[in-house]
């Protein structure tokens, strides 16, 4: 990741980019943070969260894989749930860092959205990073950028079928539907809905067992915080059974069954 990231810096600064490349004292900021994450340290330099970020919204697009990689390393720090680059959070800036920028004609980096997506689900470790992604406009945020990854609304699916991209994002949705139903009234209905949305997809369409036991999970947990009478939740009965269908395995079955059992 690190040899990476000095890689298209070399590139930058060949090519004479220095808004955008990291002078020398960067870099030693940079050679700190690795050696901070290596020891296990938390991170707490802002300006180390900083460059993070630079590099992840100012690169261009094809080079951002690497520092999104490092964002994910990074977001698991009380230091960068808490910082802010004007209006922008860790959360809003993993995502235009996935979404913005894509070159004309083609479809978001599976990568790029991979890493934000874990981006994400690593800022629910510290109870600032719940904190954060418990604020409407973050959560509405982050459950928009879920349904766009499985393509709700006829949008074309980012990583149709790449596990890693669906595991993230089945991560993402397990966390924030814990948090739902620890925190009531944290994740508004609406929110909780979307997300549901979202899932319902997951679950329609994908075989992986992994990915369909943690979509159950966060669908099960949902459920319990929607409520079994509510529409929305009664309509997802209808994917919970084509995911049975689909998926054998013992554990698939169990939850599968536990889902439906919900909405009895």
């Amino acid at each position: 990741m690190f040899k990476k990231i000095l890689s298209v810096n070399s590139a930058l600064v060949a090519a004479g980019r220095k808004d955008i490349s990291l002078n020398p004292s960067s870099q030693n900021a940079l050679d700190t943070l690795k050696q901070t994450l290596e020891s296990n340290g938390p991170v707490t330099d802002e300006l180390a969260i900083r460059l993070v970020v630079v590099m992840c919204t100012q690169w261009d697009y094809s080079d951002r894989v690497a520092p999104l990689d490092l964002l994910r390393c990074i977001a698991t720090s009380t230091a960068t749930a808490k910082f802010r680059s004007g209006d922008s959070s860790p959360v809003k800036i993993a995502i235009s860092a996935a979404l913005e920028g894509v070159p004309d004609g083609s479809q978001p980096n599976e990568n790029c959205a991979m890493m934000a997506l874990r981006s994400i689900a690593n800022l629910f470790k510290t109870a600032e990073g719940r904190k954060l992604l418990t604020q409407p406009s973050e959560a509405s945020a982050a459950i928009s950028f879920v349904g766009r990854v499985v393509g709700i609304r006829g949008q074309p699916a980012i990583g149709p079928f790449n596990r890693n991209v669906l595991i993230a994002l089945t991560t993402v949705a397990i966390n924030y539907a814990v948090l739902a139903s620890k925190q009531l009234g944290s994740i508004s209905t609406d929110n909780q809905i979307r997300l549901a949305s979202s899932l319902a997809l997951v679950l329609q369409k994908q075989t992986d067992s992994e990915v369909v036991y943690r979509a159950l999970v966060a669908v099960g947990t949902l459920i319990t915080v929607i409520g079994k009478a509510a529409p929305e939740a009664r309509s997802l009965s209808s994917s919970i059974k084509s995911a049975k269908d689909r998926v054998v395995e013992d554990r698939v079955q169990t939850i599968a069954n536990e889902c439906l059992a919900l909405l009895v």
